[in-house]
């Protein structure tokens, strides 16, 4: 008579002593523990970046508004008066951080059709605010508004003139060179420099330089 063979359990069936050790399973759950950290890092660094790449492109079309506005004021303005001099700290005015612009930009659609547009970065903000010329006590003063933030030329070191009258015969004193750096929040990112040189028109005989020399209260 032959022998009777011995059948070998199937896995899992009963009689089956094979599974996971202790040991076995800690390892697993350690190089899953692994896995979920690198992933995680991973798609936090994604989303900041994703973050710092919006908020650049908004600050740099905040920027580009601005200048396109610097633009048409400059164009159509008559008297310049040099940023290097206009100095008030205790309004937030400093040397090359602000700007004072006789114009007539879009003289059709204003009243009056000239005035005065005072510019300035305080606080991280590039902001303006305007009047009629030759102000007196008592006239109104628009209020201040902001049109770019994350401004960084007043807190990178050193600090980055953001306007500068051109002072060479050539432009004879036309030339306004307008540079402002933006910089995410926050961040390490280098920052962005948005730059433009505008010419003035050549009206500025005839138009006494005082005509936007009484500044209004800034309070």
């Amino acid at each position: 008579m032959l022998p009777r063979r011995r059948r070998t359990p199937l896995p899992g069936a009963a009689g089956d002593e094979a599974g996971w050790t202790l040991i076995e399973m800690m390892v697993v759950v350690l190089l899953l523990a692994i896995v979920l950290g690198v992933m995680s890092e991973a798609l936090v660094s994604v989303q900041s970046q994703v973050q710092v790449s919006t908020q650049r492109s908004q600050g740099n079309d905040q920027v580009r508004v601005a200048i396109a506005q610097l633009d048409d004021e400059i164009r159509s303005g008559n008297v310049f008066y040099d940023p290097a001099t206009l100095n008030d700290p205790a309004n937030g005015i400093y040397p090359h951080m602000a700007l004072i612009i006789y114009t007539q930009a879009q003289a059709n659609t204003l009243n009056p059709g000239d005035r005065c547009v005072e510019w300035r970065i305080y606080s991280q903000q590039l902001e303006f605010r305007y009047w009629a010329p030759y102000w007196t006590t008592g006239q109104p003063v628009s209020a201040w508004q902001v049109v770019a933030t994350n401004v960084v030329n007043q807190t990178v070191s050193p600090q980055f003139n953001a306007f500068t009258l051109d002072p060479t015969a050539a432009y004879g004193s036309r030339l306004l060179d307008v540079d402002i750096l933006t910089q995410p929040p926050n961040t390490l990112a280098h920052p962005t420099e948005t730059r433009a040189s505008i010419s003035g028109r050549d009206t500025q005989y005839g138009y006494p330089q005082t005509v936007c020399s009484s500044v209004p209260p800034y309070s």
